[in-house]
């Protein structure tokens, strides 16, 4: 009885080395969702790294990498992502929601949808991580929900013993990816603003100016507007374009409305777009007044435009997107007095 008790002993003891020592070779590795350079505007909707190879028991963290939202969802069951909006208002609860995995043991096997919930930076409404630990060898595929499988990635969970890159190897590559964004976004954004149509004199002495609403083209946006700031006379026109899902809102000091609002009206509650966003205030002619809101409305085709024509009060003035406030995407009216002709006598 002592001899089996030993063998047992020692059995158990070897098991729960084994089982120490495969929890010690699990890692943890870093996906990013999505990359910015605020300086610029430039908001690149990518996955970093897209193609990602782990062992069962490893966890992904994906970090989300912007202000502008995004999502990390693995819909396996589902045709394609499911949209944001239902019906253009309605949040989709889908795409709301968190997996919370420990229903399914603490790890995904690829079998079931899984979403992170809306993530974004600079908004305490919105998770900024999301951990997933991979259990089963297979090819998993997720995209974001809010700009649909334009920004996807394949988690490839492989068996172990096989060779991969290690977690610090992703890293370098990691760094060395943000660091080629941010350099060409720096050419690039220099050359939009080149391409910004040229500023319209009138015979009447007045002029219209041109500022481009952000920039769209494949995963690379900017959320920016090209000038960013303009400095016009009393009389003139500024004329924005080329906007997608953009909005052009002089606050005038107030605070900007939330994307999405609680609607506690029906059973049960649900999440909807802010109607505030979307419909046009103020008139046509820009007279910034504290309290007092101007808003173009939101436009979503390229070929809509939006102009104001300059009122007669001296001073800068601040705009901005309310979809895209949290990124950044400001900009500024100077404006100024005609100088005056000079005289002769």
């Amino acid at each position: 009885m002592v001899k089996i008790n030993s063998a047992m002993t020692a059995l158990v003891v070897a098991l729960g080395w084994m089982m120490v020592c495969v929890q010690a070779a699990s890692k943890s590795y870093i996906v990013h969702v999505g990359y910015e350079d605020l300086t610029t505007g430039l908001s690149n909707t990518l996955m970093i790294p897209n193609a990602l190879k782990i062992h069962p028991g490893d966890t992904v963290i994906f970090k989300q990498g912007t202000h502008e939202v995004h999502t990390v969802t693995f819909y396996p069951n589902l045709p394609t992502v499911p949209d944001l909006l239902l019906n253009g208002v309605i949040a989709n609860p889908l795409v709301l929601q968190r997996t919370d995995f420990t229903a399914y043991g603490g790890s995904y096997n690829g079998s079931y949808y899984a979403n992170s919930g809306i993530m974004a930076l600079g908004s305490p409404d919105f998770k900024k991580n999301w951990k997933v630990t991979f259990s089963t060898v297979g090819s998993f595929h997720y995209a974001c929900a809010i700009h649909g499988v334009i920004q996807n990635g394949t988690i490839s969970v492989v068996p172990q013993g096989t060779t991969i890159p290690s977690p610090a190897d992703i890293a370098k590559k990691v760094m060395q990816k943000k660091a080629n964004l941010q350099k060409k976004g720096v050419a690039l954004a220099a050359h939009i603003l080149k391409s910004v149509r040229p500023t319209v004199k009138h015979d009447d002495g007045t002029r219209t100016h041109y500022v481009l609403t952000g920039w769209d083209q494949g995963t690379t946006t900017f959320l920016a507007y090209f000038p960013h700031s303009i400095s016009v006379h009393p009389g003139d026109t500024i004329t924005w374009y080329g906007s997608v899902f953009h909005t052009i809102t002089f606050l005038n000091g107030n605070k900007p409305p939330s994307l999405l609002i609680l609607d506690t009206s029906t059973v049960p509650p649900r999440v909807v777009f802010n109607s505030q966003i979307a419909i046009p205030t103020g008139d046509t002619v820009l007279k910034p007044k504290k309290g007092v809101t101007t808003n173009s409305g939101l436009l979503v085709d390229p070929s809509l435009e939006y102009s104001l024509v300059v009122g007669d009060k001296l001073g800068t003035f601040g705009f901005d997107c309310l979809i895209h406030f949290t990124s950044k995407m400001h900009g500024k009216v100077n404006i100024v007095e005609k100088p005056k002709k000079p005289t002769h006598g």
